[in-house]
């Protein structure tokens, strides 16, 4: 990833084993290991050929910019204090049908958003999501 994007931002992991270090540097302890191709992680900051990144749990960490993606993807939330399941509709409205029923934690590619929706695929299923629902986009954000 180019050092002129701007922070923060999110983005995605390019392998499915990413060492998280204490420091932006090869010989900094290893704290934990990501292994999810597609994850997505917070960039907080760059120094050199690491990133610092946030994942959905708040933990931070440095990874080399090699294993960084600017696809985006994001992580199905549950509503707070909620036993309900995550309802994928049609479309991006509330009121259109429920195209599928998600567990929170599930891993969704997003297509795009609008400020309010997203356009997400989670493995063949395609549907739309609130945004409030999706860790990996920021509220309003919008995504082409």
């Amino acid at each position: 990833m180019a050092q002129s994007q701007s922070t923060p931002r999110f983005a995605s992991l390019k392998t499915d084993r990413v060492l998280v270090r204490q420091a932006p540097a090869t010989d900094a302890q290893v704290l934990w290991t990501f292994h999810r191709l597609g994850w997505p992680v917070e960039v907080l900051r760059e120094s050199g050929a690491f990133t610092e990144v946030r994942d959905n749990d708040g933990a931070v960490g440095w990874v080399s910019t090699l294993h960084l993606s600017g696809r985006r993807t994001g992580i199905v939330v549950g509503a707070p204090a909620s036993a309900s399941p995550v309802v994928l509709r049609a479309d991006g409205r509330e009121t259109a049908r429920a195209a599928a029923e998600l567990e929170p934690g599930l891993q969704a590619v997003i297509v795009g958003c609008d400020g309010r929706w997203c356009r997400v695929m989670i493995g063949e299923v395609k549907g739309w999501l609130e945004q409030s629902r999706l860790w990996g986009v920021y509220v309003g954000e919008r995504i082409e």
